[in-house]
């Protein structure tokens, strides 16, 4: 057996955590023990005695945790001041979205410190994004929230962007309703670019907000589910091939959101940039970029924070791309994510790096390995040769 080891979260604005209290019991349950980071639940609303009274033993430092764990489970992938920590033969299972241009030398780091690296994003099993899913479901619905919201209350000012009072307090606050349907008068026309899990989640949201969507998808199977799904909506909402003409959608549009993302890759851009001032005209455009965490989907995306949520681009549109969308669900994102997680972890505390080989799902999720990048799109996207 090995022990798994939940750290504290360290991402600003991070309030996911990687077990519940639930899922430490079904942990103890098989026989493995667990260690957990003092305060790793805070935010997610799951206090150390919850904790320690489902058998987990706290450790006050992050140092102390992963010199004890062999399997690191978390959410988000080692940030910087985290990198210290990491050990040859540690299990990492978490979000590690190498393919994006930013997080290289993460790569490069998880290489030198011969990491066993498990990323969530790249996990499948036929054709299935399992352990990417119940995110995308969250991250779809708040990317509408948020559409409603930012088109409502913030608004450009001698070119600076003006936030209304106590932005932070009202995003957590508007993040807590998940799944609801928020009270925002605002709404407008958007233009959803990817039919999958994440747009197909934002154009349900974004109706039952009283928009009017268009999506944009490649793949003719999932057209036909959409329109099907989505048929009594009328005229409200319309879905589009990649090779029809799309331009007076989006220069009339208000909202644009990116959603394409192919497993391990870098994200694909949906505009050009040569074509980007001219669809920047017309309505004032806020672009909300979801595949941003794979290097997003428009030209001039960089990373967000929920501190700062928002950035003029050169075109004149607002853009939010901040990468864990889902973060501020903490309770909701944490529960729905360890459901995901929990048999795959159960056979990792109890196997190691044994337990890989047996599911489809641990092949495909394992990135690096005994000083390698091993999944081939994520070195395509890194540009490292076979």
């Amino acid at each position: 057996m090995l022990t798994v080891g939940i750290p504290r979260e360290i991402k600003p604005q991070e309030k996911r955590i990687g077990l519940t209290p639930a899922g430490v019991f079904s942990l103890l349950e098989a026989g493995i023990p667990i260690i957990v980071e003092k305060e790793a639940g805070m935010e997610s609303g799951f206090s150390d005695r919850q904790y320690q009274k489902a058998g987990a033993r706290i450790v006050d430092t992050p140092a102390e945790l992963y010199r004890e764990a062999g399997v690191i489970q978390k959410v988000k992938e080692p940030l910087v001041p985290e990198w210290r920590f990491l050990k040859p033969g540690l299990i990492l299972f978490s979000f590690l979205h190498l393919a994006a241009p930013e997080n290289k030398a993460l790569a490069e780091i998880l290489v030198e410190k011969r990491v066993t690296a498990l990323g969530f994003e790249t996990g499948h099993k036929e054709n299935r994004a399992v352990f990417l899913e119940p995110m995308s479901r969250i991250a779809g619905t708040l990317s509408a929230y948020y559409a409603g919201f930012f088109k409502q209350y913030a608004r450009l000012e001698n070119g600076q962007i003006v936030y209304p009072p106590r932005l932070s307090e009202k995003l957590i606050t508007l993040a807590s309703q998940y799944p609801l349907v928020p009270e925002i008068p605002f709404a407008g026309r958007a233009v959803i670019f990817g039919g999958g899990v994440v747009g197909e989640n934002a154009a349900r949201m974004l109706l039952e907000m009283n928009w009017t969507v268009e999506v944009v998808e490649r793949r003719s199977e999932r057209r036909l589910a959409l329109q099907a799904q989505f048929q009594n909506q009328g005229s409200r909402f319309r879905v589009r091939s990649n090779e029809e003409n799309v331009s007076e959608s989006l220069q009339n549009s208000d909202v644009w959101l990116g959603s394409v993302h192919i497993l391990g890759e870098r994200a694909p851009w949906v505009v050009s940039a040569k074509d980007m001032p001219r669809l920047s005209q017309g309505r004032a455009k806020l672009i909300i970029d979801v595949a941003i965490d794979q290097g997003g989907n428009f030209p001039e995306t960089h990373s967000t924070t929920y501190e700062r949520p928002l950035y003029l681009d050169s075109y004149g549109n607002l853009r939010f791309a901040v990468p864990n969308i889902p973060s501020l669900a903490g309770r909701a994102a944490s529960e729905a994510l360890e459901k995901a997680i929990l048999p795959y972890l159960i056979e990792l505390g109890k196997r190691g790096e044994s337990a890989i080989p047996k599911f489809e799902e641990l092949q495909s999720a394992l990135q690096v390995t005994q000083g390698r990048v091993v999944n081939e799109a994520v070195r395509r996207a890194m540009g490292i040769e076979a």
